[in-house]
């Protein structure tokens, strides 16, 4: 939802968006909701939009890829870099897992909430994802030089989250932004 919402936002012709994840519903749901508000999912238009000057609209494209993977960009058919990079990966760890009321854990997709999936990691700190993210800008090339990268965190996980994005991301210049309430909601960090 959030390249979605960024292609509605944003300028006609300013944003190339890609939604990755994991499961084939999400995926699913991503398409449908692309076509409900106007945009086109096929890759036909990525194709041709190079040569577009100017492009005349925004684009998206879901894709169904794990960040995880070694070769992740490649293997998704991503050409980085890119400007901006946002995400809300799964970052609730086990423990608290367990404890979350029946109509979340009963119901929603225990890969979009489980932040140290593998197991064995049961007593993880929910912050695998972020450590993959991060390995993926340091090592990868994601971002651009001038780009932003905007993490959403579970509470209490932003200061280490920041930690994570300086120290392996390489990611000099970090901000954290709470939300209406006031708790630590988005690590935002650049070059």
């Amino acid at each position: 939802c959030i390249p979605l919402l960024l292609c509605r936002l944003w300028p006609h012709g300013s944003v190339r968006a890609f939604g990755v994840d994991i499961g084939t519903e999400a995926i699913r749901l991503a398409t449908e909701n692309a076509r409900i508000t106007g945009f086109n999912v096929s890759s036909e238009h990525f194709a041709s939009q190079e040569a577009e000057i100017p492009p005349t609209r925004n684009t998206f494209r879901p894709l169904l890829a794990d960040v995880r993977k070694p070769g992740f960009a490649q293997t998704a058919g991503l050409c980085p870099p890119f400007h901006v990079i946002t995400s809300n990966p799964p970052y609730i760890p086990k423990h608290e897992y367990d404890n979350l009321p029946a109509s979340v854990r009963e119901y929603e997709d225990r890969r979009a909430l489980l932040g140290d999936p593998d197991p064995g990691n049961e007593d993880g700190d929910g912050l695998t994802f972020y450590r993959a993210i991060a390995q993926l800008m340091a090592r990868d090339g994601l971002l651009a030089q001038d780009g932003l990268l905007a993490v959403e965190v579970g509470k209490g996980q932003a200061q280490d989250v920041e930690r994570i994005l300086q120290d392996e991301g390489k990611l000099a210049k970090t901000q954290i932004w709470q939300d209406p309430w006031e708790v630590d909601r988005v690590v935002v960090a650049t070059r």
